[in-house]
């Protein structure tokens, strides 16, 4: 652990005593997330990347701005005893006058005086009750986790053990100024290498007809991290340091009939095809995580357009209703029932879940936005939004790969006071920034040409002080047969002036700067 690893104090009293709060306000209305857990054990072994971020993970960053491995937090509500290695106890040792009383054990080589810091711990949860809330399935490992274990078992018989998972993510779900700030920026390099990199990469492979396997496309994406003037570019924030970027979603890219809807989608060495595209990427800032996803049609026909404008349609329909106050289960609802008002037939091939919690965690499943979660949303919780429809057959497939597509969008997303907000707005979603034509239609009569026209549904915010603004006026979903043929000869018009460049220039109306100035 670095030398200039500094824990913000105000920080960690602030979250602490927000989280005790909870747990005491759950005890008197009957212990639904805490499960009556009297104390609390969260224990971290030794680092495992491969795992990513756990729930015993996500809590130690979440109050420390850090990872501690070999490390215990027990938290009673009235006070909270860690215990660490000396190294990491010098880091600790600002924290002890605060709002919460914290005491401080530190481990070293004597095997007996270790047995008796685990020992102390021990007494604390056995004195504060009969139930000890524990991360039930946290994957941590090591020596560490086995000496707890095995000196956990002398109370065993005295202590129950509860899973307090759910009101881990109930403490994290919302978000405070800080926290949204990074979510926020996060969503910003993510939709600023997709809509400025990506898209250029792959339209340029296209148009020169060149051969690149997903894989590769994938990874060139991936190795762009590496250019720090390329993010300082996008102006994310003031501030803002491209050394605190990672991978929170590698890069994946799918073509060709074969698409995986999933997170965990992985690029194959299949050659990257003209048809349906899908792009999916994350980029993690500040240890915050953001997810994006964006499908780009080339020379779809009108069934594929057709479809795809019912998904944004349904996308738009779910970002209005991330608001306060709605239930979980009942934006899944008006989903489906915006599906079986236009096409039916598409019920079948729709997600199962439009999204699920984000933060720390890529994916917190404790709270999917599916049909059966009963859970509310409140203002300043944080969602990665996915629409999708899988598997859907093409009546006018353009070639052998194009017999079946799939279509997905995926936006990051805060919940607001009157509807979602879109954090991942600089990659635009409407049908005339994604769709890409190369075939010449000398049937078609010659069009005027369309002015830009605006999105809907984006914006994006932080909390408290941070200003939010609405930039995109309303778009339609339908447009006219007219405003469609204008549309795909302006398309035409720029690729054939493009191609005597050698380059294809990609559609693509830039957006206003929006959301929180920091």
């Amino acid at each position: 652990m670095a030398d200039e690893v500094s824990i913000d104090k105000a920080t960690f009293h602030n979250r602490l005593s927000a989280f005790i709060s909870q747990w005491k306000q759950d005890k008197r209305n009957g212990d639904t997330l805490f499960a009556g857990a009297s104390s609390i054990a969260i224990v971290m072994g030794k680092s495992d990347e491969s795992q990513g971020f756990t729930k015993t993970s996500a809590m130690q960053f979440w109050l420390l701005g850090y990872e501690f491995p070999s490390t215990v937090f027990v938290i009673t509500q009235d006070s909270m005893h860690i215990v660490t290695t000396k190294k990491k106890a010098a880091y600790l040792e600002p924290l002890k006058d605060g709002k919460t009383p914290v005491e401080i054990l530190v481990r070293g080589k004597d095997a007996a005086e270790n047995a008796k810091q685990f020992e102390r711990c021990l007494e604390v949860i056995k004195n504060a009750g009969k139930k000890v809330g524990v991360v039930s399935k946290d994957p941590s490992n090591g020596p560490f986790i086995k000496e707890w274990k095995d000196q956990f078992e002398a109370i065993a018989k005295d202590v129950e053990e509860v899973d307090i998972t759910p009101a881990i993510s109930g403490a994290l779900s919302i978000k405070d100024e800080k926290e949204l700030r990074a979510i926020r920026d996060a969503s910003r390099a993510s939709s600023g290498i997709m809509a400025n990199y990506f898209v250029d990469q792959m339209s340029g492979i296209l148009d020169e007809e060149k051969k690149m396997s997903h894989k590769a496309l994938s990874q060139k994406v991936s190795d762009k991290i590496e250019d720090d003037k390329f993010f300082q570019k996008l102006k994310v924030s003031s501030g803002f340091d491209p050394a605190q970027l990672d991978w929170s979603i590698s890069p994946v890219v799918q073509s060709g009939g074969k698409y995986d809807l999933k997170l965990s989608a992985e690029a194959d060495d299949s050659n990257l095809h003209a048809g349906v595209i899908l792009s999916t990427l994350g980029l993690r800032y500040l240890s915050y995580c953001s997810i994006i996803s964006r499908t780009y049609l080339v020379d779809p026909n009108k069934s594929q357009e057709s479809a795809y404008k019912l998904l944004l349609a349904v996308h738009d329909s779910i970002l209005k209703n991330m608001k306060e106050g709605m239930v979980a289960k009942d934006v899944y609802a008006k989903a489906i029932a915006l599906i079986k008002s236009k096409k039916p037939e598409l019920e079948k091939n729709f997600v199962k879940s439009v999204g699920y919690g984000i933060g720390i965690e890529t994916r917190d499943s404790s709270f999917p936005m599916n049909g059966k979660n009963n859970q509310t949303l409140r203002d300043g919780m944080t969602f990665s939004i996915t629409t999708g429809f899988h598997d859907i057959e093409n009546p006018n497939p353009q070639d052998n790969k194009s017999k079946t597509y799939s279509l997905l969008l995926t936006d990051t997303v805060r919940v607001g006071s009157t509807e979602g907000l879109v954090f991942t707005k600089d990659a635009p979603s409407d049908l005339e920034s994604t769709s890409f034509f190369f075939k010449d239609d000398e049937d078609e009569p010659e069009k005027a040409k369309p002015k830009p026209k605006k999105d809907s549904r984006v914006g994006a915010v932080a909390k408290g002080n941070i200003t939010s603004t609405r930039l995109r006026s309303e778009r339609s979903t339908q447009p006219n047969e007219e405003k469609e043929a204008q549309r795909k000869d302006h398309q035409r018009e720029l690729h054939s002036k493009k191609q005597q460049q050698g380059q294809l220039q990609r559609r693509c109306w830039q957006l206003d700067s929006f959301g929180a100035q920091t």
